[in-house]
């Protein structure tokens, strides 16, 4: 069995706008982490995300997180298939996640690892 696909993260200029959004479009629940920039997306019975304030000049993307056994293995092995390395193996900005990094795919997509 493959890795699952187990978060997501949404990057808006206007975090405030993105979260009436998608509430309204989709009935997500919005959920501040107690951090500026941070809000929880509750989706419901499919995966849970978060939306974050895009930093100054950054593109907005999407980024989908995959569940895997081990973060510094899955990042070096992406490497090694030619992948980039964004960010390196590190705990979670999101309470109670556990480890997580970044990474891109030969064609530039940012794919996030997660260990729980």
């Amino acid at each position: 069995m493959g890795f699952p696909v187990t978060r997501f993260e949404l990057t808006a200029l206007d975090p405030k706008a993105a979260r009436a959004f998608y509430s309204e479009l989709f009935d997500w629940k919005c959920i501040s982490q107690g951090r500026a920039g941070v809000t929880l997306l509750r989706t419901g019975d499919g995966i849970d995300g978060s939306i974050i304030l895009a930093e100054d000049g950054m593109p907005t993307f999407v980024t989908i997180y995959v569940e895997v056994g081990d973060v510094e293995v899955s990042l070096a092995r992406a490497e090694q298939l030619g992948g980039t390395i964004y960010v390196p193996a590190g705990p979670s900005t999101i309470d109670g996640e556990g480890c997580m990094g970044l990474f891109g795919d030969p064609e530039g997509n940012l794919v996030g690892v997660i260990q729980r």
